[in-house]
C-alpha cells in the first residue's frame, strides 16, 4: 500500500448564522480623564471708570475763640519765662484794631458730616488673569515647594516632572490630593515663595469614547403575576368544529367457549427413516424421526489482519478464497521521490525554504535578522549561509547563525541544548566580503516556531539562504 495522498482542499465556508437578538445595553463606561487646560484667553479691554461720586456735604465748623484784650507795649526786655495764663477777663469794647497778632491755635474738629450717598457703579474692570497649571504633584508636601519657583526633574517622583522647569508669576502647582493650586509669586510677595489659591476646578474635559457593550445581564426574577382582571362577558357561540378522529380500539373481549372437536384428518405418508449415505452429506436423521441440515457460517466481511504474532484465532467465519493481507507499513522500505517533486507537507524529506536575495542592511557588530523559516511540528534538520557583501574594508567579526530568538544570535546554552547552530570568527580578514555557513542544527517542535538565519558584521549589506528538511522518526 502506497503512503497517504495530501488532505483535500478546506471546504467553503458556510453561510453566517442569522445575528443573535441584540443583548441588554451594558452598563456606562467609566468617565472619560479629564481633558487638559484649555490656553488662557487673551485680556478683554479695560472697561471705562465710572463717573465719581457726589461730595457729602462740609461738617459744621466749631466757634471761633474770643480774642484777649491787648496790652500797652512795654520796653522791650529779655523774655522772661511764660506766665501762667490767668482766666479771660470780661471782654471790653471794641479798641481800634492793633496789628494782627500770631494765628491762635487750631481748634477741635467738628463732628464729621453724614456719608453722601453711593455713586452709580462705575463699568466693570478688565477681567483678572487666571493661574496656568504648568505640573501637578502628589506625594511631595506644598511646604517643600522651592521659593525660587524651579521645579527640578523628578521632584515629585520618578518622571514628574520629566525635566526641570523654571515657572513665571501667573503660573502654579496643582495638589492632586486636595484639588488644590498653589501659585507662584516670588519671595517679595510671599516668604514661601507661593501662595495657596485653594481648590480650584478645571473646565470639564471632552466626554471620553463610549465603552463597549457589556456582556448581556442575566435575566430577571420574573415579577409576581398581576391580579386577574374581571371576566369578560361570554362570546358568541362558534360554528361547529370538524368532526374528530375517531378514538382508540377498545380492549379485546373474552374468550369465547371452545368449539367441538372436529373429525380426524386421513393419515399422510410416512417419513423417511435414513439419510443419504452419499459423500459431503452433512444432513443427520432428528430424534423426531425428521432429517436434520446444518446451518453453514456465512463468510466474513472484516478486512484480513496485517502479519504478526503467530495465533490460532477465536473467529467462526470462513474466509474468501480471494482474501488479501494488508502490508506490514512498519517494514515497507521508504522510497525517495525521483521524479523531482517534492516531499508532501507531513511526509519525511518535506523542505521549508526561504532564498534572501534583497540586501539587508547591518550596522557595524550588531546582529540582525537576515530571513526566517517557520516550522510545524516534527523532527528538523535545519541549516543556511549569510553572504557579507563587501563593505569597502574588511571587518575584524563575522558570524552567521540560526536561533529561535529575533535577531540574536544564539547562546552557548542554546546551543548545547540543541537550540541553534553558530559560525562566530573574530580575526584578520583577507578580504571585505565573505560567505559563511551556519552547520547544521535539530529542532524538534511540537508547535509552529520560527527559526532566524541571523547575521553580524561591520556596516554592510547581506543575502542568505536558510532551508530545513523533515528528518525520519
Amino acid at each position: 500500500m502506497g503512503p497517504p495522498g495530501p488532505a483535500g482542499p478546506q471546504g467553503e465556508t458556510g453561510p453566517a448564522g442569522s445575528a443573535g437578538a441584540t443583548g441588554p445595553q451594558g452598563p456606562q463606561g467609566d468617565q472619560g480623564p479629564q481633558g487638559d487646560q484649555g490656553p488662557q484667553g487673551d485680556q478683554g479691554p479695560q472697561g471705562t471708570q465710572g463717573p465719581a461720586g457726589p461730595a457729602g456735604p462740609d461738617g459744621a465748623q466749631g466757634a471761633a475763640g474770643s480774642d484777649g484784650g491787648q496790652g500797652p507795649a512795654g520796653p522791650d526786655g529779655s523774655q522772661g519765662p511764660p506766665g501762667v495764663a490767668g482766666p479771660q477777663g470780661i471782654p471790653g469794647n471794641d479798641g481800634a484794631p492793633g496789628p494782627v497778632g500770631p494765628p491762635g491755635s487750631p481748634g477741635n474738629d467738628g463732628v464729621p458730616g453724614p456719608a453722601g450717598p453711593q455713586g452709580i457703579a462705575g463699568d466693570p474692570g478688565p477681567p483678572g488673569s487666571t493661574v496656568i497649571i504648568m505640573a501637578s504633584f502628589s506625594n511631595q508636601p506644598p511646604s517643600l515647594l522651592p521659593v525660587d519657583g524651579y521645579i527640578p526633574q523628578d521632584w515629585d517622583s520618578p518622571g514628574n516632572p520629566p525635566q526641570g522647569d523654571q515657572l513665571v508669576r501667573g503660573q502654579g502647582m496643582l495638589d492632586t490630593r486636595t484639588q488644590s493650586v498653589w501659585l507662584w509669586v516670588g519671595a517679595a510677595m510671599a516668604p514661601a515663595g507661593w501662595v495657596e489659591l485653594g481648590e480650584v476646578q478645571g473646565p470639564p474635559g471632552a466626554q471620553g469614547p463610549a465603552g463597549s457593550d457589556g456582556a448581556p445581564g442575566a435575566a430577571g426574577a420574573q415579577g409576581q403575576q398581576g391580579v386577574p382582571g374581571p371576566q369578560g362577558q361570554q362570546g358568541l357561540q362558534g360554528q361547529e368544529g370538524a368532526a374528530g378522529p375517531p378514538g382508540a380500539a377498545g380492549l379485546p373481549g373474552s374468550q369465547g367457549p371452545a368449539g367441538t372437536q372436529g373429525p380426524q384428518g386421513p393419515r399422510g405418508d410416512p417419513g423417511p427413516t435414513a439419510v443419504s449415505a452419499q459423500s459431503g452429506n452433512t444432513a443427520t436423521l432428528g430424534s423426531d424421526g425428521l432429517i436434520f441440515v446444518p446451518t453453514l457460517p456465512p463468510p466474513s466481511n472484516a478486512v484480513p489482519s496485517m502479519d504478526g504474532v503467530a495465533a490460532t484465532g477465536t473467529a467462526t467465519a470462513w474466509a474468501h478464497g480471494d482474501h488479501i493481507h494488508p502490508s506490514d507499513t512498519s517494514r515497507m522500505p521508504v522510497k525517495g521521490a525521483i521524479d523531482g517533486a517534492q516531499a508532501p507537507a507531513g511526509n519525511i524529506g518535506e523542505q521549508i525554504a526561504q532564498s534572501i536575495t534583497t540586501a539587508v542592511n547591518l550596522t557595524s557588530l550588531l546582529a540582525a535578522n537576515i530571513g526566517s523559516i517557520t516550522l510545524t511540528p516534527g523532527d528538523w534538520n535545519v541549516g543556511g549561509f549569510v553572504s557579507f557583501v563587501s563593505p569597502g574594508t574588511a571587518g575584524t567579526r563575522y558570524a552567521a547563525g540560526l536561533s529561535t530568538t529575533n535577531a540574536t544570535l544564539p547562546t552557548p546554552a542554546q546551543i548545547a541544548a540543541g537550540n541553534g547552530a553558530l559560525n562566530d570568527l573574530s580575526l584578520t580578514f583577507g578580504r571585505a566580503a565573505q560567505t559563511m555557513p551556519t552547520s547544521v542544527a535539530r529542532f524538534n517542535v511540537t508547535a509552529n516556531t520560527v527559526v532566524y538565519l541571523v547575521g553580524l558584521g561591520p556596516t554592510t549589506t547581506a543575502t542568505g539562504y536558510i532551508s530545513a528538511r523533515r528528518a525520519a522518526r
